[in-house]
């Protein structure tokens, strides 16, 4: 089973840059196809996606 819902995946993109993120780690993170940023996902399956305003 997938940790991340697919349909859930189909509609995300990167806080920093809005293009499409992808898996990886076993669906422990998602990875940005654009920027290359990175986002954990926590136990839930729910993408932490936050970016500091630094």
């Amino acid at each position: 089973m997938a940790l991340i819902d697919p349909e859930l995946l189909s509609i995300l993109a990167c806080p920093r840059c809005r293009a499409a993120v992808r898996p990886v780690d076993s669906e422990r993170s998602l990875l940005c196809a654009e920027c290359g940023a990175a986002y954990l996902v926590n136990d839930a399956g729910v993408p932490i996606m936050t970016v500091d305003d630094d």
